[in-house]
């Protein structure tokens, strides 16, 4: 049987950790940990669109306190506004890690995969490295999935322009979901949090309505814990394609008899699901996806330093001749070098994104 634990948290997150670390028992002594919150964007954690600083930085804590050798804290942002150092900083993230953040996109591993969709993805090897992979979500609704929990997270595996295109290649809810899961497979994380200090309902992954509310959530069994989290949201997750796809594959267990629930959390009140947007549902927001997955880094030489990190390009579109040149022919627009450049001298082109997300978003 499947465990979910859930509690409210009231000031005390470092107590909260300790127990959900107590009740999965974790060996984490000698091991390589990797963090995974959500740092969709550069807003403090009352806007509601990332994980609250006080998790990652409770959960920093208590993995060194428990002996991990070595301790990684990232994510891929899911826009183009700055590099994950720079998001990081602005949503309250980065000095919650407490000298651990890294940006995963550093360096990533093309891994094939077997798909309708895409035949590999790009990805990062921190987390291919990982010995344990410890997924922070944020409880806030989406229009692909239903809900951000412990499966939609995963999708930060992936580099920003990178998940525009996935979003193009898989168009409508059920492709995206196939693909999602085929991603979240890769390197499915070994325990994952349900924070939801602040949480958002009727538009997400950005822009619905923001208030707070106190739960947490945490499960080994990812399906269960989005189960959870769906039935808290007064639907049934029988009805959400992603779940039934994922017990399909043997990723976890949906039935409630089977999920054994420590703790209680009232159903949140006056929950609402998405009302309006949804880039799967339109071809016009297609036809932007695509252009935004097509878009090219822009270098502003005034800003190199140079230090070379550019090279890590993992598809070698990028060499330094006193300032980065990038190959156009080569690149795959993924922003890899955008998101870990630590001088934001290689940057989206300035509007072009927020534009696109405005449109397809209804924002």
């Amino acid at each position: 049987m499947s465990k979910v634990l859930v509690s409210r948290v009231d000031g005390d997150i470092p107590q909260q950790m300790a127990r959900i670390f107590d009740e999965f028992d974790p060996t984490l002594a000698g091991k390589k940990v990797l963090i995974k919150p959500n740092i969709l964007c550069p807003t403090p954690p009352e806007e509601g669109n990332t994980t609250h600083p006080d998790v990652v930085r409770a959960a920093v804590r208590e993995c060194k306190a428990r002996g991990a050798a070595d301790i990684k804290v990232g994510d891929c942002p899911g826009g183009l506004e700055g590099n994950s150092r720079k998001v990081a900083r602005l949503s309250g993230i980065l000095e919650a890690c407490e000298g651990y953040f890294y940006p995963i996109a550093r360096r990533l591993t093309n891994v094939p995969v077997t798909s309708r969709w895409v035949d590999s993805f790009y990805i990062p090897e921190a987390l291919l490295e990982a010995d344990f992979v410890l997924n922070l979500a944020h409880l806030k609704v989406t229009v692909q999935t239903t809900v951000t929990g412990a499966i939609k997270n995963c999708y930060g595996y992936q580099p920003g322009g990178l998940k525009a295109q996935g979003h193009f290649k898989a168009l409508g809810k059920r492709r995206f979901s196939d693909m999602l899961l085929t991603l979240f497979s890769v390197r499915p994380p070994d325990l994952t949090i349900l924070e939801g200090i602040y949480i958002m309902d009727t538009l997400g992954p950005r822009g619905g309505r923001v208030r707070p509310w106190g739960g947490l959530l945490a499960s080994n069994d990812p399906v269960a814990l989005d189960a959870t989290a769906i039935r808290l949201m007064g639907q049934d997750p029988a009805g959400e394609y992603t779940l039934t796809a994922a017990v399909e594959r043997g990723l976890g267990t949906l039935a409630q008899e089977e999920i054994q629930v420590i703790g209680h959390l009232d159903p949140i009140p006056d929950f609402r699901m998405p009302e309006k947007g949804g880039f799967y549902t339109t071809a016009e927001a297609g036809k932007l996806l695509q252009q935004m997955g097509e878009l090219k880094p822009v270098v502003y030489r005034e800003k190199c330093s140079p230090c070379q990190e550019c090279t890590y390009c993992p598809v070698g579109a990028i060499q330094v001749n006193g300032y980065p040149v990038i190959d156009e022919e080569k690149c795959i627009s993924c922003f890899a070098c955008a998101d870990f450049c630590p001088t934001e001298a290689i940057q989206a082109p300035p509007g072009e994104f927020e534009r696109l997300m405005k449109e397809i978003f209804q924002m």
